[in-house]
């Protein structure tokens, strides 16, 4: 082999080489690049899959938040009046106890103003008393009698609610039930014996918690946990 074939030879070679290089490292590329723009559509997808999830979740507990918040809305007005009538309705017959008879006119404008029984239940007490005297104990035992009724409708409706009512709220209103069994179970020696056993200091405890329970609720309703929905 001359020289000139074999200088041919190797110039032949190092373009061969030269493109089997380039080959080799357009293949390579190509392979990286494919790899690299796989991980990275599988990594949006991936973030696309959590935003979707989480938008899903939080509007889901937006949802739940705003039927629990309105519930709550729903709920406590209506224990509130139940529980605030009840302890009004001892409030006047502890009051009243100190009287022995009242007037029949009287007794009327009471069971009425403070609205101790229903309406249509004030004829129905007043025509058992033939006087214009009644005796205090011997109404008292009507009154007692729906006063039991408002009681028990009241313990229903916090039963029937309790899922949404707050611990404190819940604390407040035990603490307030054994406090007015306490004050019934006075009245009802008042009643069958005559005692008069009930101090000021329970009537003015008693009102005191109905306030304390109010301003809870109030606060409660007002401010909302928001930080329970962050998505």
């Amino acid at each position: 082999m001359d020289w000139i074939t074999f200088v041919s030879s190797l110039g032949l070679s190092g373009i061969v080489g030269g493109l089997v290089s380039y080959g080799i490292q357009s293949y390579l590329k190509s392979g990286i690049n494919h790899h690299y723009n796989k991980k990275i559509a599988d990594y949006k997808d991936d973030i696309a899959k959590i935003s979707d999830y989480r938008q899903h979740d939080f509007a889901r507990r937006l949802h739940d938040f705003t039927l629990y918040t309105n519930k709550r809305h729903e709920i406590y007005p209506k224990i509130y009046s139940k529980i605030s009538n009840i302890v009004l309705s001892l409030d006047i017959m502890i009051k009243l106890r100190r009287q022995p008879r009242m007037n029949k006119i009287d007794l009327e404008n009471t069971l009425k103003t403070f609205n101790l029984v229903d309406v249509e239940h004030v004829d129905e007490i007043l025509k058992k008393f033939h006087d214009e005297e009644v005796p205090t104990k011997d109404a008292f035992k009507d009154i007692s009698y729906y006063l039991g009724i408002k009681f028990r409708q009241f313990q229903n409706i916090k039963l029937e609610n309790e899922l949404y009512l707050s611990d404190n709220i819940t604390d407040s209103l035990e603490n307030l039930v054994e406090m007015i069994k306490e004050i019934d179970l006075d009245l009802s020696r008042y009643r069958v014996r005559g005692d008069n056993e009930i101090s000021l200091e329970q009537v003015n405890e008693l009102n005191e918690k109905v306030e304390e329970l109010k301003n809870e609720m109030k606060n409660e309703l007002a401010v909302s946990d928001y930080e329970e929905l962050s998505p």
